[in-house]
């Protein structure tokens, strides 16, 4: 119930009539219904139950006392908390007097037998039912809180302050005692007072937000760990909607074939929809190079996915794979920049923070399977530790042969796959294998044709051709030529070679600046002993092949020229009309047309030719 003073309130900010005659009658054609004799004390007139008022006043209404309980209670919910406790004890205390009034006992047996209960005076629980009688229940704990805050903190002169942050906000994480001697140290030279004391510093330190404090004393990335991660949902994506290629250094000493010792380099390829690892290669050094032939045994094997997320490092992000795509913040974009392998083929390259398990799935995936590899039984003596300080009591026992380190890691790959006790939200009592094969069927898949295979393995560069119709690859001394007869026709233009690094050769694949094929097997022009007249005998023979091979071309073209000249029909003349004065000229001779000369054409063709006319 309410009265009709508190709906007059909100039935002026919903227009109804400010009149209380005419708010009445508006009332009572809506339906509002009237309680007669049933004010309270100070109350006059009659109460009108709340739901039949009209809906407009009654939303006022209800908002209203809202807003005005969350106002009374801040007092509560601001008060300390040993004073929350005394309201909450005091609150207990008048709700059991009003129980024991309302059970027919008398208000000074209530009373005593209250303060009895709660071990004080009955003049205690006689003030705090004078502080709620009046008011709805509630109300009654903010009523109840005591109204002492506390004495306001004592002005810290700024200088003073500003010295104690900077130097005890450092990452270095100096101790309270110490920064507070300096601070006294530093206060008295340069005249700034009395220094509060060591606890009254850090009690206004306490008093800054913990996000203030964790980025001055422990630095951005701790601070980056107070914000929520981004749960990301996959429950849409396919496989091969999206890759995470990655690489790893492993903590295990490895012997290589040529006798080194190092700690090998894993570049993983991992499946995002299901968490699958496609595929990885164990190298020497992290290189695009790489990740390259990471990506070409994927991408032949399963086929070409619509993205791939990289590290934005110098060896994922390099030219070779990512030239050309949007956002590569890694090198220096130029308009000659050949096209990178993946723009190419049709995949987007992503790029994102390296070693962060919020940008890849894969991180995840690495910690597991290092964790199995690293530490199985048969690699014991060539664990390293994660650091220097994490070193094993049998660091540096034995390295093992690069053989063994792969069949371990191959292991380790399949047992992260085929495990079917998972608990995650995309493999659930299935395991990663089991999810991608399943999804593989509903998708289709891109696959590699045979030109875009060979960019996998042939990296571009571009190069000009020489005016002998050779490209040059490599840096002197080591410099390798390469040769063929269809470049000569583009002497001195750019060109676009693409050549197999491990292999530099076999041949090579020239195109033009625009990406059109020239030739797919220039060969290589091999250097010749300086003293052997073996190979100075070889390449002139190689050089009389190809002017004997020229010459007969050029004769056919003069065969055909002559033969063109011999059949083409003598021109028709016509007679031009006499001019009335003709100019003579004596010097000029006299032209006589003769017949076509076969012997003439022959001669020419044999001298090309290099043979005898006659015998």
């Amino acid at each position: 119930m309410v009265s009709l003073a508190t709906i007059r309130v909100a039935a002026m900010q919903a227009g109804y009539p400010s009149n209380k005659g005419h708010l009445i009658a508006r009332l009572d054609r809506e339906g509002a219904r009237r309680i007669e004799g049933a004010a309270a004390r100070g109350q006059i007139g009659f109460l009108y139950e709340i739901a039949t008022l009209p809906a407009g006043i009654r939303s006022l209404m209800l908002s209203s006392e809202t807003a005005d309980a969350e106002a009374s209670l801040r007092p509560y919910l601001d008060a300390p908390p040993s004073q929350k406790k005394e309201a909450d004890r005091r609150l207990a205390m008048v709700r059991r007097f009003k129980v024991l009034c309302s059970n027919g006992m008398s208000v000074a047996d209530a009373r005593a037998t209250t303060a009895a209960e709660f071990g004080c005076n009955p003049a205690t629980v006689k003030r705090a039912w004078k502080l709620v009688q009046d008011v709805v229940e509630g109300e009654w704990l903010a009523l109840l809180i005591k109204g002492y805050r506390g004495s306001e903190p004592a002005p810290i002169a700024a200088e003073i302050w500003t010295a104690f942050c900077s130097d005890y906000g450092r990452v270095e994480k100096p101790s309270l005692i110490a920064v507070h001697e300096r601070l006294v140290a530093l206060a008295a030279r340069n005249g700034w007072g009395t220094v509060p004391s060591a606890k009254t510093l850090k009690r206004r330190w306490d008093a800054l937000s913990k996000a203030q404090r964790v980025q001055l004393r422990e630095g951005d990335k701790a601070l980056d760990g107070m914000f929520p991660y981004a749960e990301r949902d996959r429950m849409d994506m396919k496989p091969l909607d999206g890759i995470n290629v990655d690489g790893r250094e492993w903590d295990i000493r490895v012997t290589w074939p040529d006798g080194r010792e190092l700690r090998p380099v894993v570049v993983m390829v991992q499946d995002e929809a299901t968490n699958y690892i496609l595929g990885w290669i164990v190298v020497e050094t992290e290189s695009g190079d790489a990740y390259r032939r990471a990506l070409c045994d994927v991408f032949t094997k399963f086929g070409i996915p619509i993205r791939a997320r990289f590290d934005n490092t110098r060896a994922a992000a390099n030219k070779a794979l990512t030239a050309g795509a949007k956002n590569r913040n890694r090198f220096k974009d130029n308009a000659s920049d050949i096209e990178g392998i993946l723009p190419r083929v049709g995949c987007t390259p992503i790029f994102s923070l390296p070693y962060n398990g919020r940008s890849k799935l894969i991180e995840r995936a690495f910690g597991e399977i290092k964790e199995r590899s690293e530490k199985d039984p048969r690699l014991a003596g060539a664990y390293t530790g994660r650091s220097p300080s994490e070193k094993p009591a049998n660091y540096g026992e034995r390295a093992i042969a690069l053989e063994l380190f792969k069949t371990v890691l191959a292991e380790a790959v399949e047992h992260y796959n085929s495990r079917t006790d998972r608990r995650g939200k995309v493999a659930y009592k299935t395991s990663h294998r089991a999810l991608f094969k399943q999804g593989l069927e509903q998708t289709s898949v891109r696959r590699l044709t045979e030109a875009q295979r060979r960019y996998f393995f042939l990296v571009a560069e571009r190069r000009t051709v020489t005016p002998d119709g050779s490209v040059k690859l490599g840096k002197e001394p080591r410099v390798n030529r390469y040769w063929s007869y269809s470049l000569q026709d583009h002497a001195g233009e750019s060109v676009i070679v693409r050549y197999d690094p491990d292999n530099l050769t076999a041949p090579v694949m020239v195109e033009t600046a625009e990406g059109r094929l020239i030739d797919d097997a220039v060969s290589i022009l091999d250097k010749r002993g300086f003293n052997l007249s073996s190979d100075a005998r070889e390449h002139l023979r190689a050089r009389r092949a190809f002017a004997k091979r020229e010459k007969q071309n050029a004769a056919e073209l003069v065969r055909l020229a002559a033969l063109e000249g011999a059949t083409l029909p003598e021109p028709q003349s016509s007679e031009a009309p006499a001019a009335p004065i003709v100019a003579p000229n004596f010097a000029a001779k006299t032209q006589v047309r003769k017949e076509f000369d076969w012997d003439t054409v022959e001669r020419g063709a044999a001298i090309l030719e290099g043979r005898k006319l006659y015998g």
